[in-house]
Formats: C-alpha cells, sequence, structure tokens
C-alpha cells in the first residue's frame, strides 16, 4: 500500500513538472511571436520608386547598352531581294565545299577490322548508332529491322567485338549476339 502512494505521487509530481515545462515553452512562442508581429508592423517601408521614361529616353539608354533598337517593325513578305539571295547563295557555298572535305570514305579493304565496345546498359540505338558512325552497316532502319524480325535484339551480349568491313547483316549479328 505504501508503495502505491509512493508510485502515485511520483507520477504526480512527473505530472505537475511537465506541465510547467509546457506552459513555459508555450509562453516563449507566444512572445516571440508578438514581438516578430510588432517588429513587422512597425517597420518603415519605402516606398519603390518607379521610374517613368519617355519612349527616347529607352531608346537611348538601350543604345548606351549596346542593345540595337528597331524603330520600325521589320516588314514580313515572302519576296526576297536580289542582294540577299545572293549573299546567302555565297554563304552557302563554302559550307558545301567544308563538308565535300570532310566526308570520310568507307575503307575499301575487307581486311580493316574495327573493335566495338559494348557496354552494360547500352541500347540498341546506341549499338546501331556506333555501327553506323564507323560505317560498317549502310543503313540504319534496315539493321535494326534485320535485329528485331530475327531475334537478335534481344540477345546481344556486352563485350569487345573485332569487326570488319567486309562482314554481312547475318554475320556482324552473329557476332555481337556470341553466335
Amino acid at each position: 500500500m505504501c508503495s502505491l502512494l509512493l508510485n502515485n505521487f511520483h507520477l504526480r509530481n512527473r505530472g505537475i513538472i511537465m506541465k510547467q515545462t509546457i506552459r513555459a515553452f508555450s509562453l516563449g512562442l507566444l512572445c516571440s511571436s508578438l514581438l516578430l508581429g510588432a517588429t513587422y508592423y512597425n517597420t518603415l517601408k519605402k516606398p519603390v520608386e518607379s521610374v517613368k521614361m519617355t519612349t527616347e529616353e529607352m531608346i537611348i539608354s538601350l543604345e548606351s547598352s549596346g542593345y540595337l533598337v528597331l524603330t520600325e517593325p521589320p516588314e514580313i513578305t515572302g519576296d526576297e531581294d536580289e542582294e540577299d539571295q545572293t549573299q546567302a547563295s555565297d554563304i552557302d557555298e563554302p559550307a558545301d565545299d567544308f563538308e565535300s572535305e570532310d566526308t570520310v570514305e568507307k575503307p575499301t579493304s575487307e581486311n580493316i577490322t574495327h573493335t566495338l565496345e559494348i557496354e552494360s546498359g547500352m541500347g540498341l540505338e546506341s549499338i546501331i548508332d556506333k555501327l553506323a558512325s564507323i560505317q560498317l552497316i549502310e543503313d540504319e532502319e534496315a539493321f535494326r529491322t534485320y535485329l528485331i524480325e530475327n531475334d537478335y535484339s534481344t540477345r546481344i551480349q556486352v563485350g569487345e567485338f573485332k569487326l570488319n568491313y567486309g562482314m554481312s547483316e547475318k554475320e556482324i549479328a552473329d557476332t555481337i549476339t556470341n553466335q
């Protein structure tokens, strides 16, 4: 009986201490929120100055900053001046010459081999892109269709494969699927 009374007294004292702690904490929150609210409403708010500029002043300001300002909207028509057309053709001609110099010709020898590295996680598209970039296949779509129709697309293995330029689609597919 005596222990029951002591336990009851102990719990009661613990409850009083908890109540006081919670009351003190809530009083602190109340005071801080009142202080923040009073500070917020009593601060001086500076009015925002709106700068009113005329169109001419805006143009001068933009031009001094290095911008190009059009005073008239450009006319959109289907006709181009002859001068514009000659300038465009002059620009296009050197680009065509440059592209023809960069074209990589396909090696004619069938003995030249290339090592194709297929890494884990590579998809069919990236493998076909690699093969096309080294010119082992000519038609990407036809090779993709060939791999899918003949169930090679699901059996491609990870690793390094030696391929040469004389291989057919079937030989390339057999090599990269280890068959």
